[in-house]
């Protein structure tokens, strides 16, 4: 019998957990960092350089990383490999070129200060930042594409391991960091994440090299040739929804920048985008997970059925922290905020409490589309995400003197559930075409 006609919650669940463990461990990395950050001095000021100048970098590292998605999908055979490899050097090349170009020229602080409006004393140490991460998104590739590999060639616990590897180094320079106390704690984060992604893509890399060596047939006969036209055509609309994302960082950080408690606000704002993270993080695969699963109208229900169960669990654990004492413990003596900030991060705490839930729903919607092939339709959902997020951001700052991480809080959990609404509208069963069983 096909599996797609058996699938169980049992089955959905299996295959998921150790996915979900692999995003959890990824999600340590930031609270790790902002809690080294904030006992170390000047800790307002290097947690609002770091976050600021993190946000940049995710949106210089934006092109390299659907190279996962590309080698799992296109990573066939020899000549495939070798193509997707120039490929990423490309990538690489000209993203460490614009990452050098904006962190050495006036343009980073003009950036800053003319667009995003930080305060100045920032700007210095999130230049800082920025120019030691520049090794971040090279390794960030070539750490996705050897786990597409492996992820191709079905060693998914390989990936788990490369991952293990990469908090280990970012748990081991963030603490000798701050044993020694001789640099910013800007700085001390900014050096682990360039050493664990390293450490990261040394480890895919040497656990690749197996599968290259001995399961990556040859180019036959009967193969399809990678070629330029089918790689770009694959590779462009996945590198467009990333870059969109990524342009929602810097619309935050003017609001957080404009609005009331600017300071304040954006010192708070990586710590709780941190929290936000673990609590999204078992959610993030489920796209992946669904993807991989569906095949029959059975298969759809069981998978929508897991998806709502998770997104209920994951905001209701969010609000049982958010709503008791469990925040102002982990922000105080965790993390190691000061007590003015721990007090303006639990109102916002609250408000994105949503956000987990949301986000599980969004990710079983653009399975379907990916489904579906109508991938456009996920451009357009993170679009409308993102028009939404500049015009209540330019409409509410100068508006209200509400401070800034409460009202960016709000703003992004708004934007969220306008594009659930969205993908809701292109998924309803009413524009699903008919299962396709997967080959």
């Amino acid at each position: 019998m096909n599996k797609a006609h058996t699938l169980t919650q049992g089955r959905i669940f299996r295959f998921w957990a150790p996915l979900a463990a692999v995003w959890l461990i990824l999600a340590a990395e930031q609270p790790s960092a902002a809690a080294v950050i904030a006992r170390l001095p000047d800790a307002t000021t290097h947690l609002a350089a770091f976050g600021l100048s993190f946000s940049l970098v995710l949106i210089v590292e934006s092109p390299v990383t659907m190279l996962l998605t590309a080698t799992t999908a296109l990573a066939t055979h020899q000549q495939a490999y070798r193509r997707l490899l120039l490929f990423a050097h490309i990538l690489v090349l000209v993203t460490t070129v614009a990452h050098l170009l904006l962190g050495l020229t006036p343009a980073y602080p003009f950036v800053l200060r003319r667009w995003i409006g930080v305060p100045e004393n920032v700007i210095g140490p999130a230049q800082t930042v920025f120019l030691l991460m520049l090794p971040w998104t090279a390794m960030v590739a070539y750490r996705r594409f050897y786990e597409g590999i492996l992820i191709h060639y079905g060693h998914p616990k390989r990936v788990s391991a490369a991952q293990l590897v990469r908090l280990v180094t970012a748990l081991f320079v963030l603490v000798s960091g701050l044993g020694l106390a001789r640099w910013s704690g800007a700085a001390v984060a900014a050096v682990a994440a360039s050493a664990a992604a390293t450490a990261a893509a040394i480890a895919a890399w040497f656990l690749s090299r197996r599968t290259i060596r001995d399961e990556m047939p040859p180019l036959h006969a009967s193969s399809v040739r990678l070629e330029w036209p089918r790689l770009v055509t694959f590779y462009v609309p996945l590198a467009l929804s990333t870059l969109i994302m990524m342009l929602a960082q810097p619309i935050l950080a003017f609001g957080l920048s404009r609005a009331a408690q600017p300071l304040a606000s954006l010192a708070v704002w990586p710590v709780l985008m941190a929290v936000v993270l673990v609590g999204r993080s078992t959610g993030i695969v489920y796209q992946e997970v669904a993807v991989a699963l569906l095949g029959s109208e059975h298969a759809y229900r069981q998978l929508r059925r897991f998806a709502w169960t998770l997104a209920a669990g994951s905001t209701l654990l969010f609000a049982l922290f958010a709503l008791t004492p469990a925040a102002a413990l982990w922000y105080r003596h965790v993390a190691g905020l000061e007590p003015a900030l721990v007090h303006l991060a639990r109102v916002p705490t609250v408000i994105v409490a949503l956000i987990p839930g949301l986000n599980v729903l969004n990710v079983w919607q653009r399975a379907l589309l990916v489904h579906r092939e109508k991938t456009a339709g996920i451009t357009g959902a993170l679009a409308l995400n993102l028009v939404t997020l500049v015009a209540l951001t330019t409409i509410t700052v100068p508006a209200t003197s509400v401070p800034g991480a409460i009202l960016v809080a709000s703003v992004l959990t708004i934007a969220l559930a306008v594009e659930f609404l969205f993908l809701s509208w292109q998924t309803h069963p009413g524009r699903r075409y008919p299962w396709r069983e997967r080959r």
